[in-house]
């Protein structure tokens, strides 16, 4: 890992309670001081709070809103110099949180003690930056329970993804990844992937939002071909995780472009 950090990469966030969602060209890397932050990326969904930071890979499409009083420090990590062998940029193309060990939740704590005003200062931020980059050391990634396991946690994530358009179950994951459902709930949970429904739900409405984005199929048919059985089962699910309508959703992607 570098020993040095560019002040620009490292920020204070406050996130809106409204959602939102992009994606980055660089690896970021989503660290607690105060509050929650709710994220979802097709490998998984969850929060960031007082025992988790999240690594959102280069490229992945993450939405995101922020519950409450927040506040989050980010690092922008360009892919190109993270050294592709650390396990954790390898672990963030599968997994999105990470447990937060001691020596991490130190750095945050002096940050958090340092107050708002100190990340106005450049020379702050950058010193701080490569701290908690330094903190993010492969200790971070835990090992892995079991040989048989990120394999079967892979072919689960596989099977949904091929498959999420048609109308398949917990179930069906499961004999995809060739283990229990119980197994199977066991390894979403042990990956700080959420649950395998929670995972097939954020795939298939990180696809119908890029469907609606791109503003030219009619939202029943968007809603059919992402695994809904009719247009209204979509609103319910944008609804439900977003707080949006699939109308509002284009409309906002609309915006954007414009």
């Amino acid at each position: 890992m570098q020993t040095g950090f560019d002040a620009e990469r490292v920020q204070l966030h406050c996130y809106s309670p409204r959602h939102d969602s992009h994606s980055h060209a660089y690896h970021q890397v989503i660290l607690p001081l105060l509050g929650t932050l709710e994220l979802e990326t097709a490998i998984g969904g969850g929060t960031v709070g007082e025992r988790d930071f999240a690594v959102v890979a280069a490229g992945h499409e993450h939405g995101f809103r922020g519950l409450g009083d927040n506040r989050f420090v980010t690092l922008d990590v360009p892919a190109p110099e993270a050294g592709a062998e650390v396990p954790l940029w390898r672990a963030a193309s599968r997994r999105l949180f990470f447990p937060i060990d001691e020596r991490l939740g130190g750095l945050l704590a002096f940050a958090r003690g340092c107050g708002e005003g100190a990340f106005a200062a450049a020379g702050f931020r950058a010193g701080l930056g490569a701290l908690l980059l330094h903190g993010l050391a492969p200790e971070s990634v835990a090992p892995e329970a079991g040989a048989d396991e990120p394999a079967a946690l892979a072919r689960a994530k596989a099977f949904v993804r091929g498959h999420f358009a048609e109308p398949i179950t917990v179930e069906d994951m499961a004999g995809a990844a060739r283990v229990s459902v119980a197994t199977l709930h066991r390894l979403f949970r042990a990956r700080g992937a959420g649950s395998p429904a929670k995972y097939l739900s954020a795939v298939r409405l990180a696809r119908a939002r890029a469907l609606l984005a791109g503003g030219r199929l009619p939202i029943a048919e968007i809603a059919l071909a992402c695994g809904y059985s009719e247009q209204s089962a979509l609103s319910r699910a944008l609804r439900r995780e977003h707080g949006l309508s699939p109308a509002a959703c284009r409309r906002r992607a609309g915006r954007a472009r414009s």
